[in-house]
């Protein structure tokens, strides 16, 4: 299922670019983190998916994928979540 949902974002979007100033890039050895979860967050270049790292509870943070409109944490609709029962501290990740 997860593979199927990768593939599908893969194929439907184009490719990342650095065109927006205001886009992060994921280039090699850089990395997100949930230090950071309101800055660290990528976006597709059409806009409509955003990732990074959500709050799940007091210091507690999963990497997801969540539909960009609306912006704010408590309203994000989230398309996927990684390790939902297990989520990272966000003081070391």
């Amino acid at each position: 299922m997860f593979i199927s949902f990768v593939l599908f974002l893969a194929i439907t979007s184009p490719p990342l670019s650095a065109s927006k100033a205001d886009q992060l890039t994921l280039t090699a050895g850089s990395s997100v983190s949930a230090k950071k979860p309101d800055l660290d967050v990528l976006t597709s270049p059409t806009d409509i998916f955003s990732a990074g790292f959500h709050p799940v509870g007091e210091n507690a943070y999963c990497f997801a994928i969540w539909f960009t409109e609306p912006s704010h944490n408590s309203s994000r609709t989230i398309v996927w979540m990684a390790n939902r029962d297990k989520p990272v501290n966000g003081r070391s990740s």
